[in-house]
């Protein structure tokens, strides 16, 4: 019997009151029951008192007792302790009262669908004496059955998983797509997403929005702009917070979220404790591909770089910014967040794979005004949208070379032997291979540490690659690490690799601003030069530029671009030039941008308190203006 203190001594004092007999001394009768004794009952009704009672008289009071009544066989508080079945199991908790079948069904019939093992047959004939004939015939005088279990499953033939040999319906059906294991949603981290199939492929049809991984963990957010553009984790953004400058579409970070979802960066697209809810992950390159031929691009095409397809974009594109949305991918323009803030929302939409081309990932865009695809490396600190694909339990490979080697798997490089840039470990030839060139070039040439392969273009030699040393010529340093304050200010020779990140350093080079370009002491090796604005024209002429139109400015020529550029940025690298967009440092608060979508290159030739300079981007063709001299760009050198 439980007892608190208080009424342990209160108990006490009546006992002591009325040591064995019912006395009415102390005001108050105790014999409750009135048997002239006081016992435990009668102790108990004091606690009627306070309201307090032992309905069950088990000696302890109601409120702190867990079964007012009796527990039966079971266990159960009150329960019936009936076995109708006898066998050892209380009604109560019986999953079956009664007998199971063979089939599993609790008081079932058993196996009771008919299936027709075999008819018996028997031959007879007859003899037709008008027709001299006999006819022998054979007819059916048994069927022999074999009952077996009815099929459970779904029976409506509406449903994605209807069973046509079902005969028991047991409320599995499903009405969404197939490949989506006929659902249409999935809730993850709060927020139920819309789903598609689109082939053989069950994908998010919205961005994703989740601000924690699949395990729980918080995905930083909220960074600043130097906090963006210097981190190598995981983080994610919502376009327009904070204070980033906002440069196309809306500064509303609230609206944005329910829109466009959130924007992540590849670290944490890349990031083990994943992205997307179990069951489903960030599709690789591959996966993207298979996607794109599901809606008609070729498979040449789907293997190929830049913009890509047909109307491929138009079928993924919702009808608010010209596509048709057949493919129910419903793919809206979220922007992107570049190293200095937001940009594109409402124009361009850029999504991530999980796959990368050495140190860069592959991304995919979709743009207004334009029906194809665009698939392009990009810089993993990119804020860009997220989708999830539905995992298979097939391994598919989508191998469009027929190479042996997986899309997402491939690695671009030279693959000819013979070539003196031969990358060993290439599977894709991506179009820079150079040779051993005509008397004005060498194959290579060795500078501080480095060995640049060299091309030979028309009459001149010129690298294959963006300088990256970090020394003049003389062995002096160039000023490099500087701060986004210190380069806006500088007037002296500087370098920097982009964001600070070592791993550019081997794709893009550094970038150096034109004091450095500038300096008697020298960017490039001895024998070598900056190329001047004429260096340049030369160069494009040999591709089949016009004089008129080398001399003009702005975007000019036809195709000169698409023959300088590697393949995985939309080029055809037939010059052997080998251009990377290696973006650049701006001149006016020392931040990067670009990189994966624009390079920049360096002339010698000043222009006022400018110099000249060439762009290359997504178009065929070659911008030539002046740049401010504290802008951070690409440098190629060609020899004297």
């Amino acid at each position: 019997m439980r007892l608190t203190k208080g009424y342990a001594c209160l108990l006490l004092l009546i006992a002591v009151c009325a040591p064995g007999i019912a006395q009415t001394g102390c005001g108050y009768n105790p014999d409750y029951n009135g048997d002239f004794t006081i016992g435990t009952a009668d102790l108990l009704s004091i606690l009627n008192l306070w309201s307090e009672s032992d309905s069950d008289a088990d000696g302890i009071w109601d409120s702190q007792d867990d079964c007012v009544g009796v527990y039966d066989a079971c266990g159960v508080c009150n329960g019936s302790g009936l076995d109708v079945d006898a066998d050892s199991v209380c009604d109560d908790v019986d999953p079956c009262v009664g007998d199971v079948d063979a089939c599993g069904l609790c008081n079932g019939p058993g196996p009771s669908v008919p299936v027709i093992d075999e008819i018996v047959y028997v031959t007879d004939s007859l003899f037709v004496p008008p027709l001299g004939t006999w006819y022998v015939f054979s007819y059916a005088v048994d069927t022999l059955y074999t009952y077996v279990c009815p099929v459970q499953g779904c029976t409506d033939a509406s449903a994605a998983n209807f069973n046509p040999l079902a005969v028991i319906e047991d409320g599995s059906c499903t009405y969404g797509p197939a490949q989506c294991g006929g659902t249409t949603t999935v809730t993850f981290d709060g927020h139920t997403y819309a789903l598609v199939a689109i082939g053989t492929q069950c994908w998010f049809a919205e961005n994703l929005r989740s601000d924690n991984y699949r395990n729980g963990d918080a995905i930083p957010g909220n960074l600043s702009d130097a906090q963006w553009t210097s981190t190598s984790s995981g983080t994610q953004t919502v376009y327009g917070e904070g204070s980033s400058s906002v440069f196309e579409g809306s500064s509303n970070d609230v609206a944005n979220l329910a829109t466009y979802g959130r924007l992540y960066n590849w670290y944490a697209v890349n990031d083990s404790r994943g992205l997307c809810p179990s069951g489903f992950h960030v599709p690789s390159d591959g996966e993207w591909m298979t996607l794109e031929l599901a809606l008609g691009m070729s498979t040449s095409d789907v293997n190929s770089t830049g913009w890509r397809g047909t109307d491929q974009g138009a079928q993924m594109k919702t009808s608010s910014w010209g596509g048709t949305n057949s493919s129910g991918f419903s793919a809206l323009p979220g922007g992107i967040r570049w190293n200095a803030g937001f940009d594109f929302e409402g124009s361009s939409g850029y999504w991530w794979t999980s796959s990368a081309n050495v140190n860069s990932p592959w991304s995919r865009r979709l743009r207004y005004g334009n029906t194809d695809i665009g698939r392009n490396i990009a810089g993993p600190l990119l804020g860009s949208s997220v989708r999830c694909v539905l995992d298979t339990e097939s391994s598919f490979c989508l191998d469009p070379d027929l190479d042996g080697v997986c899309a997402e798997n491939e690695v671009s490089g030279c693959a000819d032997s013979t070539a003196s840039n031969f990358n060993p470990e290439a599977t894709e030839n991506d179009g820079s291979c150079v040779y051993p060139g005509p008397a004005q070039c060498s194959s290579s040439i060795t500078f501080d540490s480095h060995t640049y392969a060299l091309v030979a273009i028309g009459t001149q030699c010129w690298f294959a690659e963006n300088l990256r040393s970090d020394n003049y010529r003389n062995g002096e340093p160039i000023p490099g690490n500087l701060s986004s304050s210190e380069w806006a200010s500088t007037v002296s020779g500087a370098q920097a690799v982009y964001n600070n990140d070592l791993g550019s350093l081997a794709n893009y080079g550094r970038l150096y601003n034109w004091y450095a370009v500038n300096d008697s002491r020298g960017l490039c090796p001895s024998g070598f030069h900056v190329p001047s604005d004429g260096d340049w024209m030369t160069l494009e002429m040999a591709l089949g530029m016009t004089s008129s139109d080398a001399n003009s400015l702005g975007w000019r020529g036809t195709d000169q671009g698409t023959q300088m550029k590697m393949l995985t940025w939309g080029g055809t690298n037939s010059s052997g030039f080998s251009a990377f967009p290696g973006g650049s440092r701006d001149f006016g608060n020392g931040n990067f941008y670009w990189q994966g979508e624009r390079g920049y290159w360096w002339s010698s030739s000043p222009d006022g308190n400018d110099a000249w300079s060439r762009t290359l981007t997504e178009v065929p063709n070659v911008y030539r203006s002046t740049d401010f001299t504290r802008h951070g760009i690409s440098v190629r050198c060609v020899r004297d």
